[in-house]
């Protein structure tokens, strides 16, 4: 990987990583290799008891933000990339992001959260209140790739010279622009 695909690579996982520790999940590793790019993070939902529905759709929202904060990164440089339709279009991200979103839904109702993929045939109140949810968590993860912007920055520097980092790594570089703010 070569060049600005390198680059917007690196500035993807780098939205992961930084979101992720920012909102207080681990993350082991990050690493840019072509063959296995990733920020691996544990799940916030599944660190929270079962029995706490409160909990859980907090854990979820954190889950989804980690999710799309991959691409709210490249969005935040270069506006023009489209928003992926929740239903439509998918990539790993979206199809993660959109697993989060239904187990958010059932729990608002005062369900379970499923453990199933989602189907894509579901009813249109589910949809529209899955719409909701989505836009509302793209909004709130664009706010957050702004406002920790200089990290992700210093980490994809990073990333773009090495194809990893380490947690102990990634927490460095973020806590450098952290104190000088």
């Amino acid at each position: 990987m070569v060049g600005k695909q390198r680059y917007a690579r690196a500035i993807h996982e780098a939205g992961h990583a930084v979101v992720a520790r920012m909102l207080g999940v681990s993350v082991p590793r990050v690493d840019v290799r072509s063959s296995s790019p990733q920020a691996h993070s544990v799940s916030a939902a599944y660190q929270v008891s079962g029995s706490d529905a409160a909990a859980q759709i907090v854990g979820y929202e954190t889950d989804a933000k980690i999710a799309l904060a991959g691409l709210a990164a490249n969005r935040h440089e270069l506006p023009e990339l489209r928003v992926f339709d929740l239903f439509e279009d998918g990539d790993g991200d979206t199809t993660n992001a959109r697993s989060f979103v239904y187990r958010i839904v059932a729990l608002k109702a005062g369900k379970s959260a499923p453990e199933q993929t989602v189907s894509l045939k579901l009813d249109r109140d589910t949809r529209r209140r899955m719409d909701e949810e989505y836009w509302r968590l793209l909004r709130e993860t664009a706010a957050l790739v702004e406002r920790w912007w200089p990290a992700i920055r210093r980490v994809a520097k990073q990333l773009e010279s090495h194809d990893d980092l380490d947690e102990v790594e990634l927490d460095r570089l973020i806590d450098v622009g952290m104190r000088s703010m």
